[in-house]
């Protein structure tokens, strides 16, 4: 599609005219012949003179080109653009949150991961949700991490490797010691309530589920969940026969799920969480059209380039015309040399030369200003002009730029030139002999 960046500026088309009907004509002043009997002459032939000035029109051809360059100067400077088809993503997405706990229990080394290894509980979560995230393409992942209290890690975000990273560098205890498994459902509570474009509500913890610091139980949260219509899925880690703080409440995480309608397993269980992840492949999904990039081409080059040729061959077919018209024919009786005809037409269209700007030409004058000075300042025999006579002064400096001095070979020179020689030439050399005295010979 073919669109403009700046419209606007076809304004400027109607400006030749709004000049030519504001500014007076241009005058132009030539020698005329005085004819003391012209109205005698006017009588006999039956012409009067009229008043008043010449308005010569310029001719339809020259009209013709002149608005044919305006116009392709005005359309190059409104910018001309060709837009291509924008470049548009359509992706099935479902918007999932993940709650992470941190807290002290997850550093208890009682899961084994499926190399039959001993490790500690984030360690095991970070492998499920390495997986989970694996299978998510295209989907919409949020990320809480939750410990004595609950915040926001990753907003709503199709970026899953940031997520995958941001997991990574998850570390025990940075969220506080305790457990509060009610405010991190509270505040997920909060999330989808602020993210319109949310269908599916659908949160996924992952914790021990012994909750040792929320204001609101887990339970009492789960039943503001269900009225908001959000699905909680839990994922319990770690072992069930622990005790005491490290203890794995699976009856709240069990009650969270049904409360919700959502699904409960155990991290160790991969018949479990393929159920869950069947269950999230089911969801609805909503298309989401973003417009990522709109290519553009410039061509204001071509209507630019169209009136610079047009206007470089008017110029040109003018002034060979007006040099064919102007250049005398060779006769008989004055004959004209070849070459000199021939030069005739470029003369005649260098005399057509003219500038746009000419006062940027006073641009020259510190230029000008500036090698004059440098040239002066590297002038050697400048501080001896005055003092030693001109014929002379060449053969009394010494080779080597602007510090030459007076040769010291030469013995007679002028008492002006002795003092200043003697200055220049000493400093140089502690060991030089005394100099003669003299007188001045010229």
């Amino acid at each position: 599609m073919l669109t403009l960046a700046y419209p606007w500026l076809l304004a400027l088309v109607v400006l030749p005219l709004l000049l030519h009907w504001l500014l007076p004509a241009y005058r132009q002043t030539k020698t005329g012949v005085v004819v003391p009997f012209l109205n005698r002459l006017g009588a006999l032939t039956g012409r009067q003179p009229a008043p008043g000035a010449v308005a010569v029109r310029p001719p339809l051809m020259q009209r013709v080109c002149l608005w044919v360059i305006w116009l392709c100067i005005v359309l190059a400077l409104a910018r001309p653009q060709w837009l291509k088809k924008p470049m548009t993503k359509t992706l099935p997405t479902r918007d999932l949150l993940l709650a992470v706990d941190l807290s002290g229990p997850m550093e208890t080394r009682d899961f084994t991961d499926a190399a039959g290894q001993r490790v500690d509980r984030l360690t095991a979560v970070k492998g499920v949700l390495d997986d989970f995230l694996v299978r998510r393409q295209g989907d919409r992942v949020g990320l809480i991490f939750f410990g004595s209290a609950a915040f926001v890690q990753a907003p709503f975000t199709e970026d899953l490797d940031a997520c995958r990273a941001l997991l990574d560098e998850a570390q025990v205890r940075m969220a506080g010691p305790k457990t509060a498994f009610g405010d991190a459902i509270g505040l997920a509570i909060t999330v989808f309530e602020h993210d319109e474009g949310v269908r599916d509500r659908v949160l996924i913890a992952l914790t021990d589920g012994n909750d040792t610091g929320s204001q609101v139980p887990p339970v009492k949260a789960a039943e503001i969940a269900r009225d908001r219509k959000i699905t909680i899925h839990t994922v319990a880690v770690g072992d069930p026969t622990a005790a005491g703080e490290e203890k794995l409440d699976e009856e709240a995480l069990k009650a969270v799920a049904a409360t919700t309608g959502g699904r409960y397993s155990h991290a160790n269980d991969r018949s479990a969480l393929a159920a869950i992840y069947a269950q999230l492949d089911a969801l609805r999904t909503r298309e989401a059209q973003t417009v990522s990039h709109r290519p553009r081409r410039e061509l204001f080059h071509w209507p630019l380039g169209v009136g610079l040729l047009l206007s470089l061959g008017y110029h040109l077919a003018w002034a060979v015309r007006a040099g064919l018209r102007r250049s005398p024919r060779p006769s008989a009786t004055s004959p004209v040399p070849a070459t000199l005809a021939a030069t005739l037409p470029v003369a005649t269209g260098l005399s057509q030369f003219h500038f746009l700007r000419p006062w940027w030409l006073l641009a020259l004058v510190p230029v000008l200003w500036l090698v004059w000075m440098i040239r002066r300042h590297q002038d050697a025999a400048r501080p001896w002009r005055g003092v030693i006579a001109d014929h002379l002064l060449p053969h009394l400096l010494a080779e080597g730029g602007p510090g030459a001095v007076c040769n010291p070979s030469i013995s007679y020179c002028p008492a002006g030139c002795w003092r200043r020689w003697r200055c220049r030439a000493r400093r140089g050399s502690a060991n030089r002999p005394p100099l003669p005295t003299t007188k001045r010979l010229w």
